[in-house]
């Protein structure tokens, strides 16, 4: 039958594009375009005999299309055409029509906005229940074996046997028994082959098996995702539809499918599962994937192609005949007949800016070094894809894969000097990616500086610097032997004054003092005890004292004796703690002979000694960088107030040995490069009140093993 178009209209002239499209020119009113997307798409609207444009879910009961309106209200669509199952629910927006299950032959459960209802056929009639426990908004529902049916609100999901629902009803208000299960949320429920009941959260999937529940842990990735449908296939492999794809899980796998494998969107709302493909409402529209198929292309169906709404709410797949409700309308299509390929889009360039200046082509171009900024705009021509192209690229020069991007317009920054060459292709809704073309060929000037005749001159000039160099090193090669002997004398001579420096005449008289102290006392297992630890102290000294090196382990245990022998005379308990991280082995790491030992003796004389309180010091050692860290923390009196004690009691001594072993580190630093320099901190430390509660010495010794 002929059909007239642009009736009243005055046509000038008609053009039939690659794509099949057509255009009409008129005199008064513009231009026309009529698609020819090679698929026929009916919408059903209130116009049709709906009842509303939004329908909310699809259900196929008796050879019926039962379409479940946001108004409250039953539509069904059968060979005939569209006609309406009059509920009590008359535009009631909030009794949205969510799900219709049959439950028995002429009998099926609804699933509304504000609790449950119930239709029975009797006869040419249905009549309308309404089931007065109070369920609130429903959310999934599902007839599982045993005469069961699960149905999930915002509360949980709750369980009603069927033999609580009787078959035939002659009243208007029904009340049945119900049962909480699990305070879960779910927004979709299916029951599987072994009977248990499969939850679907906003936080991953839950099971319900013989009245427990349990939360599915078997696939981490599933845990955090919001699931929003599921459906299971032949094999009883079920598959959810989540914020992030969609999910086929087995019993040792979870395949993952989502817009990098060519769906329309991540987000997807509904599944469906017929003949051998499954059908994905998406954000964005449809798609169908293959399930048997690896290789087989995603195809995809949305507004383009004459969809109502890319906004699905739900779907329903029957052969080849597709249904797809959204807010718009009912859409319907038979797959069978969708146009398959399409004509690639043509590839335009735009053109090019280097540094904000504009070119037209980049055709052999010879661009300077200063080049920083380059950017080449471009556009595909596809009618048929209606703005909906995909762009991929190669700079060669630069890239060796093909770059991918959804805009005509590319930016490059800091391209080194060399010859560049860009390739682009574009895809369309549908389409084939489109031969690659060449859009521009340049080269990147290379800066005098990295030209060979300027390496050449930078290396006769840097040959002329070494032999410079050389001759000034062998004019004061002897100057330096020499200092480095005089070096040597004073270290050798400073080592002996900083070791005679450990063992200061003041120890000594002390430790005397306390042997002769525990003779007279008669105590003469202290005095034994005393006096073979002030034996063994002085043997490891004068040991120490012919090494230029010792151990670390060495060095902690003369430090350790002679901190016992002091506590022996303190006249109040000396707590202390040598401390190794467990990185360090004492007995590999080699340190300077007695260098840590003076800065511990320094605490307990000028720091400990004097206070009256309870002494406490403690030896850490640890690794930093390449550096061993010796820390020595005290909580005596403070160097400010030892300071003055002396300055009060001439008659003390000065710190034990500081100014030698100070005169020894300078001359040991002397013989090292600067990257391997000990040193040596001294810190006060203050309590909240600025009160001194001690000293911290931190001791950094380049590692040596």
């Amino acid at each position: 039958d002929r059909k007239p178009f642009f009736q009243g209209t005055e046509m000038a002239t008609t053009f039939q594009d690659r794509d099949g499209n057509f255009w009409f020119a008129s005199l008064n009113k513009g231009v026309y375009f009529v698609s020819a997307s090679g698929m026929t798409i009916k919408v059903f609207t209130k116009k049709d005999g709906l009842s509303s444009n939004n329908t909310v879910s699809l259900n196929y009961i008796d050879g019926e299309l039962i379409c479940g309106q946001d108004n409250g209200q039953l539509s069904r669509i059968r060979a005939t055409g569209v006609s309406s199952i009059r509920t009590p629910y008359v535009a009631d927006q909030k009794r949205w029509m969510k799900k219709v299950i049959p439950i028995r032959p002429d009998q099926y459960l609804l699933g509304t906005g504000k609790g449950l209802g119930l239709i029975t056929k009797q006869g040419n009639q249905h009549i309308t229940t309404n089931i007065s426990t109070p369920f609130g908004a429903i959310k999934d529902m599902v007839m599982a074996k045993n005469d069961i049916i699960w149905v999930s609100n915002h509360v949980g999901v709750h369980r009603i046997l069927l033999k609580d629902i009787p078959p035939r009803l002659s009243n208007k208000t029904l009340t049945i028994d119900h049962q909480l299960i699990a305070t879960k949320i779910a927004n979709t429920l299916i029951s599987d082959r072994e009977n248990r009941l499969w939850l679907g959260t906003e936080k991953g999937v839950w099971l319900i098996e013989e009245g427990t529940i349990t939360r599915f842990t078997r696939f981490p990735q599933l845990m955090d995702e919001s699931i929003r449908d599921f459906a299971m296939d032949q094999e009883g492999f079920i598959w959810a539809a989540t914020s992030n794809g969609i999910f086929r899980i087995s019993e040792d796998t979870l395949l993952h499918i989502n817009s990098r494998q060519g769906l329309l969107s991540d987000y997807c709302k509904h599944l469906v599962i017929e003949n051998d493909a499954i059908w994905v409402a998406t954000a964005k529209g449809l798609s169908r994937i293959p399930i048997n198929c690896k290789k087989c292309p995603i195809h995809s169906i949305s507004q383009i192609d004459g969809l109502a709404s890319n906004d699905i709410n739900s779907l329903f797949v029957k052969g080849d005949s597709v249904f797809v409700a959204t807010k718009s309308g009912l859409s319907t299509f038979n797959y069978r007949l969708q146009k398959k390929n399409r004509a690639a889009p043509l590839l335009h360039a735009e053109g090019f800016s280097i540094n904000d200046r504009k070119f037209a082509t980049l055709e052999d171009t010879i661009l300077p070094y200063q080049s920083h900024s380059i950017t080449a705009s471009f556009v595909g021509i596809s009618f048929q894809s209606q703005g909906t192209i995909n762009y991929r690229y190669q700079l060669k020069g630069l890239h060796s894969n093909w770059q991918y991007v959804n805009n005509g317009r590319l930016n490059f920054f800091g391209l080194n000097p060399g010859d560049y060459t860009l390739v682009v292709s574009a895809q369309g809704y549908k389409t084939p990616w489109s031969r690659p073309e060449i859009l521009a060929r340049f080269t990147i000037q290379t800066p005098f500086w990295q030209t060979w005749w300027f390496f050449v001159a930078c290396g006769l000039a840097i040959a002329g610097l070494v032999l410079l160099i050389f001759y000034r090193i062998l004019k004061t090669s002897k100057k330096r032997q020499k200092e480095q002997s005089d070096i040597a004398l004073l270290l050798a001579a400073s080592e002996q004054k900083a070791l005679r420096a450990q063992m200061n005449p003041h120890f000594i008289f002390n430790s005397l003092n306390s042997i002769e102290m525990f003779i007279m006392n008669n105590d003469q297992d202290q005095a034994y005890d005393y006096l073979q630890k002030f034996g063994s102290l002085i043997r490891k000294v004068l040991d120490h004292s012919r090494q230029e090196h010792i151990s670390l382990f060495q060095e902690l245990a003369t430090i350790e004796l002679y901190i016992k022998l002091e506590a022996i005379r303190f006249d109040k308990p000396l707590n202390y703690t040598i401390e190794v991280a467990d990185d360090i082995n004492p007995e590999l790491v080699q340190i300077p002979s007695m260098l840590i030992q003076p800065y511990v003796e320094n605490a307990i004389n000028h720091g400990l000694m004097p206070s009256d309180r309870k002494s406490n010091l403690h030896i850490a050692l640890f690794q930093e960088n390449n550096n061993l860290v010796c820390t020595i923390t005290d909580d005596g009196i403070g160097r400010e107030k030892a300071k003055a004690i002396r300055l009060k009691r001439p008659q003390l001594h000065n710190p034990v040995g500081m100014s030698a072993t100070l005169e020894r580190l300078n001359i040991l630093n002397a013989k090292r490069s600067k990257a391997d320099q000990l040193s040596v901190f001294i810190r006060d430390l203050y309590n909240e009140q600025q009160q001194a509660i001690g000293t911290e010495v931190k001791i950094y010794i380049p590692l040596e093993v």
